[in-house]
Order: C-alpha cells, then sequence, then structure tokens
C-alpha cells in the first residue's frame, strides 16, 4: 500500500481553505460500512477526503474499516465491528508538539505515528488498559474471548492498568489484558494466525476510495509533500537501535510499576513486509 497516496487524497481537502481550519484530520480510505458522528451532528457515512475533529466518533460494522490521516503524518486505520472515538488532536506544525488521544471501546485499530507521537506520544484508551505509543506503530484489538491483545511493530509501547504496567520494545510481541484490574501479561511473541486475523481487519483495500474519482499519482505526492515523508516505502527509515534508547530515556510510565519490560533490541518486523 503506498500510504503517500493515501495521505495525499486525504489531506488535500485540508488545504482548501480556512473552512476546514478545524478538522485535525481527513478520511483516507472508508466503505459503505464504516461512520462516523461528530460531536453534536448527526451519524454519516464516512467518504474520502471528509474532514475529521475532535470527539468525532467513528463506528464499523462487520464489513466496514476505514483510515484517518492527521495532520502531522499519523494515520489510524479503524478495523471491523470497531467503536473509536477521536478524543483529542492538537499539532504544532513548526515545533512538530503536540498531543493525542483515542478511544476505542470495540473493535481493533492500527496506529502509525507521525510527528506527535515522537514527543509526548499517543494514548489508546480502552476499558481494559491505556496504551502509550512513542514514536512507534501499534496494533490493539480484541479476540473473541474478549481479551485485548497490543501488538509491538516498531518503537516503544506501554500498557497500563489498575495491576501495573507492561512496555513492548520488541517487534512481533504482544501484551494481552484480560480486565483493568489484571496485570498485563509478559511480552510474548503473537500468534501468527492471529496477526494475520488483526492485519486483515485494519488494512484498508484498492476498492476504499470513498468517492474519490481519480487517484493520486506518485508526482502529485511529491508536489505536494505530504504523508510519510519519512518512510522509504512502507517502512519507518530510522536508525533503529538508536531510536530505541531514546525513546526509552524519555518515556514515562502512567500507572503502577513497570512489572515487564522486552530488553531486546527493536526493529519493524511484520510492518516491514
Amino acid at each position: 500500500m503506498n500510504f503517500r497516496l493515501i495521505f495525499l487524497a486525504a489531506l488535500m481537502p485540508i488545504f482548501a481553505g480556512a473552512a476546514l481550519a478545524q478538522t485535525v484530520g481527513a478520511v483516507g480510505a472508508a466503505n459503505q460500512d464504516a461512520t462516523s458522528e461528530p460531536p453534536g451532528g448527526a451519524r454519516r457515512g464516512l467518504k474520502v477526503g471528509a474532514g475529521v475533529v475532535q470527539r468525532e466518533r467513528i463506528r464499523t460494522d462487520a464489513k466496514g474499516s476505514a483510515q484517518i490521516a492527521f495532520k502531522d503524518s499519523s494515520a489510524l486505520n479503524i478495523g471491523s465491528n470497531s467503536d473509536v472515538t477521536i478524543d483529542r488532536f492538537v499539532f504544532d506544525p513548526g515545533s512538530g508538539a503536540g498531543q493525542m488521544t483515542t478511544s476505542m471501546t470495540r473493535g481493533a485499530l492500527r496506529f502509525v505515528g507521525g510527528k506527535v507521537s515522537h514527543g509526548n506520544g499517543m494514548t489508546i484508551k480502552t476499558p481494559a488498559a491505556t496504551i502509550g505509543v512513542r514514536g512507534g506503530v501499534a496494533s490493539v484489538g480484541y479476540d473473541s474471548a474478549g481479551r485485548l491483545h497490543v501488538i509491538h511493530h516498531y518503537g516503544v509501547v506501554n500498557v497500563s492498568n489498575g495491576g501495573g504496567t507492561v512496555r513492548l520494545l520488541r517487534s512481533g510481541f504482544e501484551t494481552v489484558v484480560t480486565d483493568f484490574n489484571a496485570p498485563p501479561s509478559p511480552p510474548t511473541r503473537v500468534d501468527p494466525n492471529f496477526l494475520a486475523q488483526i492485519t486483515a481487519r485494519v488494512t484498508s483495500n484498492p476498492a476504499q476510495r470513498g468517492g474519490v474519482k481519480k487517484q493520486p499519482s506518485n508526482s502529485d505526492a511529491s508536489r505536494f509533500e505530504i504523508g510519510f515523508d519519512r518512510l522509504g516505502g512502507d517502512t519507518p527509515n530510522f536508525d533503529l537501535p538508536a531510536a530505541r534508547d531514546n525513546l526509552v530515556r524519555g518515556q514515562t510510565q502512567t500507572r503502577g510499576p513497570i512489572i515487564q519490560e522486552e530488553k531486546r533490541d527493536i526493529g519493524c518486523g511484520s510492518y516491514c513486509y
């Protein structure tokens, strides 16, 4: 998937004029089984290029999925049977500083970090735990038994609840949470079959163009200089060990002691494929 083209299609309306000045991002991919509800507004079908605002609620059914492209070049892929709210997004393009918080009560999502995630990080709130993603990529989703899986792809991921905190640093490892008061499980390698299921749920397909008549070209993406300007292909282009060291030094835990910490070098793992 060419993320730069998705971001171009999604973010071009944001630069169209002052009318969309209050938007925090735009819909990069969607199908007819995905809807959104802005604060104080009516529920509507998602359309590629439509602006997204703070406190907007996005819901999908069994066949639905969507991608939200944010102004800092981060992306939120929302899978089927999901209920997600964009609680807060603040971004200063000049400094790259900002804050981002999202809530998920059911379903699955994948977060791909932009500039905001390299500062204060991205926070994902769920009934079972709060997840902090710093400078990275993570998948979060429930299994058929109602357990929450948090899967590390890149960067630093902290998973905290009333039972403590688990820090994930290695790609392809996960922690599983059963209840807010139960400690997150020690980091273990994610089952390949479950990873494939989560990936299928949160991955957009070429048909999810939501009304866009013309697919943007690579030259368009280069001309507008938006999207994943720091990515080579679809893979983070960083000095991985150095990035890991910097992130760990700046990471703060949100609740309780860190009860488990994965200490091996990180890599992009399955996210490279």
